[in-house]
């Protein structure tokens, strides 16, 4: 969980002088009402601060806020404390009911789990009874008349805790009192946990699949591999690997304020170091006492091949012999709102399928950004997408196989249209040897899978370029 302090504006909460002068707009005022806590999304909260601090130039309070990820899902202004709807199986509603004597009230055979309580609830519908509604049927009916339980019927299999699977059959049989259908489940267990409604697999998994319209901007990636359409999958995180936003896997936050971040990373050794060189794909480079010898990187999946479709023009990638995908691909890749979809074909581990929908061409008031000592930073954009957001990266350091030395990430909802970069931030980056990584911005969606014994991210994105400009 990332968190951070940020600060939010209210006119409406501001006061200004009884006397209508030009004295002193703060005073009196008391800035304890801050906004009510919300979802930005389904698993992320924002939390708003209290006291906040008056403005002095309009009397308005200002409060701050932290973004958490919610572990268990964000539901009406608060983090899940737990999943409640884990092992909740939905399959056992109310009994139909006679509305009057000619109308049925009959309940869904599966509901839904409501995350805030655990509790089930059943949608229902209302059915005309030629000869008559009593004790919660149709009279001279078969209720079992017609209906199937098959498949397509069947509840969606669930962890009933964390190393247990309950899993349905796909034949069920239909209750002649209700009409509905009814399925035996059977409990498994799950060597490896369980989690999504699935056993994980014994294969750690770590991997994404990124569909990226670049435009002006150039990745930090090697130079046969920074094509927008990418993925990989390995046993674990390694930094040669990662999508450019990933910095938790080899640099450490040593400062957080509102949606930006500072990180700071510990550089590693150029694989040439060592004699012979490692193979730069597979190995690193490492001091043991006083020699530098090669080790094994965490070993790539083979996933089969990836099909992403719903492009401009659909996308088949194999992998290479190192197991890296990459293809070549047009400039405008997708259009706001196009269902893009990405599927593998297995290959070392199981089939995966994610889905999200294409955003909106990032526009962006200019690529130059403007760093001066002792003043925060403004990046501004044209709003285009409520359910995408933006993420700006400004990197410091050598260009790969390095890694960066420092890195701001700030992270915002895109109808926010802009971002400002701490003071402070921009004093500790001028410190660092900004020299030839790229920087950039980039409006987004993101989507999930589990997959065997991990996940796997699906990361779409517009990308424009940023240029920084240094003043000391």
């Amino acid at each position: 969980m990332r968190a951070g302090v940020s600060w939010i504006l209210l006119a409406s909460l501001a006061f200004s002088c009884g006397d209508g002068t030009e004295g002193d707009r703060c005073a009196g005022v008391l800035c304890d009402q801050p906004p009510e806590n919300t979802c930005l999304d389904g698993s992320t909260l924002r939390k708003y601060h209290t006291p906040g601090d008056c403005a002095a130039d309009t009397g308005a309070c200002v409060y701050g806020f932290s973004d958490e990820h919610c572990d268990h899902g964000c539901v009406a202004g608060r983090c899940m404390d737990e999943d409640r709807c884990r092992g909740i199986v939905c399959d056992e509603p109310e009994d139909n009911y006679c509305r009057d004597d000619s109308t049925l009230v009959q309940y869904e055979a599966i509901g839904d789990c409501v995350p805030e309580t655990g509790a089930c609830v059943y949608d229902s519908t209302e059915k005309d009874c030629q000869y008559g509604c009593q004790s919660g049927r149709c009279l001279d009916e078969d209720p079992c008349d017609g209906v199937i339980c098959d498949q397509s019927h069947k509840p969606a299999d669930t962890c009933k805790d964390e190393s247990t699977l309950l899993s349905y059959g796909d034949t069920g049989t239909c209750d002649p009192s209700t009409g509905r259908c009814r399925y035996d489940s059977t409990e498994l267990p799950c060597e490896h946990g369980c989690a999504d409604g699935r056993c994980l697999g014994e294969k750690p998994v770590w991997g994404w699949v990124s569909v990226l319209e670049l435009h002006s901007a150039v990745l930090n990636a090697p130079w046969f591999w920074n094509d927008g359409l990418r993925a990989i999958a390995s046993e674990e995180a390694h930094w040669t690997r990662t999508l450019d936003h990933q910095l938790e896997v080899a640099c450490t936050e040593v400062m957080a304020q509102g949606a930006c971040s500072y990180f700071e990373c510990e550089q590693t050794i150029p694989f040439w170091f060592c004699e012979p060189s490692c193979a730069w794909a597979t190995e690193d480079c490492v001091q043991e006492g006083e020699q530098y010898v090669c080790r094994d990187m965490p070993a790539n999946w083979d996933m089969g091949t990836i099909s992403i479709t719903g492009l401009a023009q659909d996308v088949q990638m194999t992998p290479d012999e190192d197991r890296f995908y990459s293809a070549n691909a047009p400039a405008e890749l997708f259009d706001q709102g196009d269902s893009v979809s990405v599927a593998s074909t297995g290959g070392d581990l199981e089939p995966f399928s994610l889905e999200t929908t294409g955003v909106a061409t990032l526009v962006i008031d200019s690529n130059e950004v403007d760093l001066y000592g002792g003043e925060p930073a403004t990046i501004s954009w044209t709003p285009a997408d409520s359910s995408a957001r933006i993420v700006v990266l400004l990197e410091s350091g050598h260009h790969f196989p390095s890694l960066p030395e420092a890195v701001i990430r700030c992270d915002v909802q895109d109808i926010d249209g802009q971002v400002e970069i701490p003071a402070s931030f921009v004093d500790a980056f001028l410190q660092t040897d900004v020299a030839t990584r790229s920087s950039h911005i980039t409006r987004y969606h993101r989507e999930t899978q589990t997959v065997s014994g991990g996940q796997i991210e699906f990361f779409l994105g517009s990308v424009q370029g940023l240029r920084l400009g240094l003043f000391p």
